[in-house]
């Protein structure tokens, strides 16, 4: 089979499809259910989980509790069965987050020599948030070590570019802006994603 005959039955295929999937009636219980819907509603919902008064809804956080029992309520108030007598409409489970209490980095650049001949440090003290971000998966713990700037952090040789050509990073730490040189190039969306750094 030649590649225009599998691309024109393809095509036939997909409009049949659509044609039955079309000419099906839709139930008149589903038709009156969509009918209710307020389009405004959903909206209003949406405000209301992101508004101030949830604080955010991180997990295990007292804005996280409060917009659960604010949507259980909800439930309840549709007619919503739970789905059990004991548990109710929440269900407990286990949820890692990552919560950062305090974090610091502290850089020592080199400075200009002093009058001695010495070279001196300058030490520059980031802020979190603010200077750097501690990601998921960051750890815990006091770290030495050589830092080497890698511009954007990306090697994409298909893209004729990459960051790291002549650079020696093994046993360093990378330090990387975050995003892509080019933002609206959708060539290197797939490189804008921490992980692609790694």
């Amino acid at each position: 089979m030649n590649k225009k005959f599998l691309v024109i039955l393809s095509c036939l295929v997909l409009v049949w499809l659509a044609v039955s999937l079309e000419a099906e009636e839709t139930p008149a219980s589903l038709k009156k259910a969509v009918a209710a819907i307020d389009p405004i509603l959903p909206y209003q919902l949406a405000r209301t989980m992101a508004s101030p008064e949830f604080g955010g809804r991180l997990t295990g956080d007292e804005g996280y509790t409060k917009a659960a029992s604010w949507a259980a309520k909800k439930f309840r108030d549709w007619g919503l069965k739970p789905l059990g007598a004991k548990s109710g409409y929440l269900q407990p489970y286990p949820s890692p987050y990552t919560l950062i209490d305090e974090a610091s980095m502290t850089l020592y650049l080199p400075g200009k020599p002093g009058q001695d001949g010495q070279q001196a440090e300058q030490k520059v003290e980031l802020k979190p948030e603010k200077d750097f971000l501690p990601l998921l998966f960051s750890d815990s713990g006091d770290n030495t070590g050589e830092l080497v700037f890698a511009g954007w952090g990306i090697s994409a040789p298909e893209l004729n570019y990459d960051d790291y050509a002549g650079l020696e990073v093994k046993g360093k730490y990378v330090l990387c802006f975050r995003g892509t040189p080019e933002p609206g190039r959708a060539e290197f969306q797939y490189y804008d994603e921490h992980r692609t750094r790694m």
